[in-house]
């Protein structure tokens, strides 16, 4: 497992943060609709420890992006 696979954080709106996690684990996440495009999440090296919006990481923004299409009602 390299370095960017582990040590992520996860702070939703309420401001808790949350972590460590693996991408794999958030990918997930964001898959089963637990993580919103104004969750933030952080790495020490990706994000360089910054917290960004979740769907800035292309792995959880594809996750969110397969999520809402998934869920959403047909025209």
């Amino acid at each position: 497992m390299s370095e960017v696979d582990s040590g992520w954080f996860l702070r939703h709106r309420d401001g808790v943060e949350h972590g460590p996690f693996q991408l794999a684990d958030l990918v997930k996440a964001a898959q089963a609709g637990n993580v919103a495009v104004d969750t933030c999440v952080r790495h020490s090296v990706h994000t360089r420890a910054q917290w960004v919006f979740a769907n800035r990481v292309k792995a959880i923004a594809n996750a969110i992006s397969s999520e809402t299409q998934s869920t959403a009602a047909p025209a």
